[in-house]
């Protein structure tokens, strides 16, 4: 029973050793050192105790015994601590616990509805006159995402939803907020999802094996660590461990290889740091105060330099060619020539404390309320990139580097990582896609796919934090061609595929369900729905050499469009309202079947930079018929025919043809 109490107690004792963080041990170590006449502290042989022991045996090489002659040969060159004289006669540490075994260190919105989307579109036409938001630009979302490798990997959950689009447009409230709420999902996971991208080689080919491309993608995993909110020891963990992508930069690569060796050493300071008695995930480390107090301790700061001299055995800096090297060892010998040396790097690592703390701060702020202020945010996510930027300042002061050890470009592209990590924290899903967009760009991947996934990705995001007419309106301008986009599809021999809109005047016949005969009309109309329109005219003359203009391109003779109009919905009684009265808040709640107006129109596009257009044809509806002053809906449903005089407004091309060539 003795015996296995003894067993158990020196058991636990050798767990709570070697859970000890190196700044820990240097203050253990303290009271057996002494300085001798050379300056240099000196174990002295008859205080070893079995506290010692067990933190020595961590600085051996893993499975090493602990005796005197590996001691005396593992410290044999440490600059800062003398293990020869102490090995002459060291029984004590020969003793009972020789065999104790490797040490191992401890480690490790608000909702939508249909009255805001028809007031937000009415709002938007009266202002430009255009207009957006249907169900055939999420037809034609739904086509888009379910082909395109970018979009499918980047928004999982969206595409989910966008597929089930069929089943019950009727619904679309729930669909939408079902939408809304998946592409949050997807936004969340974002630097998570574009770090996999970047590993896989059939999305994104040798994206990883850039420099850039390594260094964006460990940024982009600390940036989802963040989101998670995972502790900053884990990130600077990750970053100087073999898994990261940075780590595995070969030496002809020496910038990426010396900034590899530096987040290395950055690590190693770090786990030096940690405060294994704190409960608090997110504050793992000694504060600057607690750590400068300690090493206002000429014994604990050479015990401590001493000791970080034992763990950077595998940590040099290349020089330009890559071929000649520059040993962390060797480095740290010249620091114990002198007094000022010593406290050269002192303060060096005081700076790296003071930010650690800042980044521990950080976190715990960020992460105390659901509603913290955006200040916590933006606080925590700059104290990342204040820490790996030290690495630079520690370069100069503590190795004699000139130049940077993490380059500029390096740095922009952390900043863009964690911009990405405050942009979802604080739902910015359009600035989040954005940094997602820039960091891909600077690799070189596809510019067109790049640019519509932006076009795609940044309207949802518009879309998923719109929670009013106004962000509704914003949404669709962002969306949008720009005015004068209608000239497009009049170049002669060009066909073009349009989501459209015609805002205007409409008048013919009309058959209400309630009357037996027809009933002429005039009203405001502003349907949005697909178009299909072929240019006419010719480039030059067919029997001659084509003609030239000024500038010295072909002479076109355009004669407009002619073409097919699907409409789909028709927000004209909203509209109206609006150009009646475009600040009135009063929009009685609509649904769909208000709204929705099918139909099919041949419409002609008059010739030149004019945007009108006539049309002849039929639709439903739409039931909605008006609005009055005080806000309610007049309803009555039926079916109309005649001619409309409007503006034409294309708001996407999904298809633009070649324009015909000039015969020769």
């Amino acid at each position: 029973m003795k015996h296995g109490f003894l067993l158990l107690l020196i058991l636990g004792f050798q767990t709570f050793c070697s859970g000890q963080s190196l700044l820990q041990d240097a203050m253990a170590l303290k009271p057996f050192f002494k300085f001798d006449e050379n300056k240099k502290l000196v174990l002295t042989e008859d205080t070893v105790s079995n506290e010692a022991k067990m933190i020595i045996q961590k600085y051996l090489a893993e499975d090493a015994k602990l005796d005197p002659f590996t001691v005396k040969a593992t410290f044999k060159d440490n600059p800062y601590l003398d293990m020869e004289k102490a090995a002459q006669n060291m029984g004590a540490i020969r003793g009972d616990f020789s065999n104790l075994g490797s040490a191992n260190q401890g480690a490790s919105p608000s909702g939508f509805s249909v009255s805001n989307l028809a007031d937000g579109l009415a709002r938007f036409l009266v202002k430009r006159t255009k207009q957006e938001l249907s169900m055939a630009f999420f037809e034609g979302f739904k086509e888009k995402i379910k082909d395109d490798p970018y979009l499918e990997h980047f928004c999982p959950f969206t595409r989910a939803e966008l597929l089930l689009i069929d089943s019950d447009v009727y619904q679309f409230n729930d669909y939408l907020e079902s939408l809304r709420e998946g592409f949050t999902a997807d936004m969340s996971a974002l630097p998570g999802s574009t770090e996999s991208f970047l590993r896989d080689s059939s999305l994104c080919p040798n994206c990883e094996a850039k420099p850039a491309g390594k260094v964006v993608t460990d940024f982009l995993h600390v940036a989802q660590q963040m989101v998670n909110g995972e502790p900053p020891i884990d990130m600077i963990a990750y970053l100087g461990e073999p898994g990261s992508a940075i780590q595995s930069a070969p030496s002809a690569e020496p910038q990426l290889y010396n900034m590899a060796s530096a987040l290395r050493l950055l690590n190693i300071v770090s786990e030096s740091f940690r405060n294994t008695a704190s409960d608090n995930k997110r504050m793992p480390w000694f504060t600057s105060n607690e750590i400068r107090e300690q090493f206002k301790d000429p014994k604990v700061i050479r015990i401590y330099l001493g000791l970080l001299w034992q763990k950077v055995e595998n940590v040099q800096f290349a020089d330009d060619s890559g071929t000649q090297f520059a040993l962390m060892r060797n480095i740290m010998k010249k620091a114990n020539t002198g007094v000022d040396l010593v406290d050269s790097w002192r303060k060096s690592i005081q700076s790296l404390s003071e930010l650690t703390q800042a980044l521990q701060y950080g976190l715990n702020s960020s992460a105390t309320t659901s509603s913290t202020a955006v200040d916590d945010f933006f606080s925590y996510s700059q104290s990342v990139t204040d820490l790996l930027q030290a690495v630079n300042q520690t370069g100069r002061d503590m190795l004699g580097r000139k130049k940077d050890l993490i380059p500029t470009d390096y740095i922009l592209l952390m900043r863009q990582c964690n911009s990405l990590y405050f942009n979802v924290r604080q739902r910015n899903f359009v600035g989040a896609v954005s940094n997602v967009i820039y960091c891909l760009s600077l690799l070189g991947s596809d510019k067109d796919n790049i640019a519509t996934m932006l076009k795609y990705a940044n309207f949802m995001a518009a879309i998923a934090e719109a929670s009013s007419p106004e962000e509704m309106e914003r949404a669709i301008e962002l969306f949008a061609l720009p005015p004068g986009s209608s000239q497009m599809k009049k170049q002669p021999g060009r066909f073009a595929v349009a989501l459209n809109a015609y805002t205007g005047l409409a008048g013919g016949y009309e058959y209400l369900n309630d009357q037996e005969t027809p009933k002429m009309f005039g009203a405001l109309t502003a349907p949005l729905g697909l178009s299909l329109s072929w240019g006419l005219g010719k480039r030059g003359n067919s029997d001659k050499p084509p003609e030239k203009e000024k500038d010295g391109k072909d002479k076109v003779y355009s004669w407009g469009s002619l073409g097919f109009f699907v409409p789909l919905i028709d927000v004209g009684a909203v509209t109206a309202y609006r150009f009646k009265d475009s600040t009135a808040q009063d929009l009685p709640e609509l649904t769909w079947g208000n709204i929705l107006s099918p139909g099919l129109y041949v419409v002609y596009d008059l010739p030149g930079k004019v945007p009108i257009a006539v049309g002849y044809g039929a639709q439903i509806g739409p039931s909605l018929r008006k609005v009055t002053e005080s806000g309610e809906a007049v309803n009555k449903s039926g079916w109309r025919h005649g001619l409309f005089v409007t503006v034409d407004i294309p708001i996407t091309y999904f298809y633009l043809g070649k324009p015909k060539k000039p015969k020769v």
